[in-house]
């Protein structure tokens, strides 16, 4: 531009409407950069926080899925359990499993404890024969209350009571050690009634101690606040559990598959392959590191000693391209 200021100068014309509009150009060029730059911000600020509201809301939604699919698998688990208790022990007890199901299901909803969790309880009460159906659910219920009073888990609480309903005479003694309030009279009374073979009554006895000392600890926590959040999030993924289990055989028959896939001759060689392919890369790329850090070195080197250079040329394509939009 400076070129044409000087050419109209030697021929004696008027510059100065020239001069007011290559500053007015400047001047929009300037501004139109600014806006440029601004909206290249905000528009840069607004996609970066709607990518960073994708994945976050993709890794919520994967790991609800993942920890969904893993519960249900469990609860498969503790079902299957179930089914194996009741086929070994020949259903003695007299409860089948949608009976133990319902009864789970039930004090899951008034305590902190999972059904699953409370189903593998009942599963250890199942292994021991001489709990009947008359005893199970008040059995149950009773190693909820001891596990929320004691501060330990279902399955110490189920061993616990099952011996001691299984044999109530050494059971007692056991159970006292461990802080039960058995006197010797009442410890004497159960050992009469075995006895005469009047064992239901002995575990009445044992039962009614227990529920003196622990009765209601389990269905009280679920009533705080703690225990309300703890059985709405437990409900919260009873659902989620539900509807993905018509979606586990589908998944375990993708697992079979892959297991023997994986097995195969053909597969293993093929990672092996892989594997000896990435090691060649690694062992190339760190031997060609040297040479990429001395090139980036002499790269920024440039730019450093050509400062002015690289400033000019984009003030003056800036300029040129606001003039272009103006005029």
């Amino acid at each position: 531009m400076t070129v044409v200021r000087q050419l109209l100068a030697e021929l004696g014309l008027d510059t100065d409407p020239f001069k007011r509009g290559i500053s007015s150009a400047e001047g929009l060029a300037s501004g139109f950069n600014r806006t440029l730059s601004n909206m290249s911000v905000l528009g840069g600020n607004i996609l970066y926080g709607a990518l960073g509201l994708a994945a976050a809301g993709a890794t919520a939604l994967g790991a609800t899925f993942f920890t969904a699919a893993q519960n249900a698998s469990q609860a498969q688990d503790v079902e299957a359990q179930l089914n194996a208790v009741l086929a070994s022990t020949q259903g003695i007890a007299g409860v089948t499993a949608d009976e133990v199901q319902n009864l789970a299901s039930e004090l899951a909803g008034l305590t902190k404890f999972e059904d699953e969790a409370i189903i593998s309880g009942q599963n250890i009460l199942l292994t021991f024969t001489n709990i009947s159906d008359k005893v199970f659910p008040q059995a149950t219920e009773t190693i909820l209350d001891m596990s929320q009073a004691l501060g330990q888990d279902l399955q110490s609480s189920a061993i616990q009571l099952g011996k001691a309903l299984q044999d109530p005479i050494e059971g007692a003694n056991a159970l006292r050690r461990v802080g039960v309030n058995l006197d010797d009279a009442t410890q004497k009374h159960i050992k009469t009634l075995v006895e005469q073979g009047n064992l239901y009554e002995a575990q009445l006895i044992i039962l009614k101690e227990l529920q003196t000392e622990f009765g209601g600890s389990a269905k009280a926590a679920g009533q705080t606040l703690s225990g309300q959040l703890t059985i709405l999030k437990n409900t919260w993924g009873d659902l989620l559990e539900d509807a993905l289990k018509p979606s586990l055989p589908i998944l375990t028959d993708l697992a079979k598959v892959l297991n023997e896939y994986l097995a195969k001759p053909s597969t293993v060689q093929f990672i092996q392959m892989i594997s000896i392919a990435l090691a060649n890369f690694i062992t190339s790329a760190v031997t060609k590191l040297p040479l990429l850090f001395d090139w980036i070195q002499r790269t920024f080197g440039w730019f450093q000693q050509n400062q002015g250079v690289i400033v000019g040329a984009l003030t003056a394509l800036g300029v040129a391209v606001g003039a272009f939009i103006w005029t």
